[in-house]
């Protein structure tokens, strides 16, 4: 089984990160969705008023 592990984590804007693999793969993630969507109250704090 191969290991998934993050490398390394870069801010690129508001919710938006690209994530570096230890394989060097990279991916950008947004994550604006997942925080807009939830209403769990410990995301709140993520959210733009």
């Amino acid at each position: 089984m191969k290991l998934i592990a993050v490398k390394e984590a870069k801010y690129i804007e508001e919710y938006k990160l690209e994530i570096i693999f230890i394989d060097d793969k990279k991916r950008f993630v947004d994550f604006q969705p997942f925080f807009l969507k939830h209403s769990n109250p410990q995301y709140n704090k993520y959210k733009k008023n």
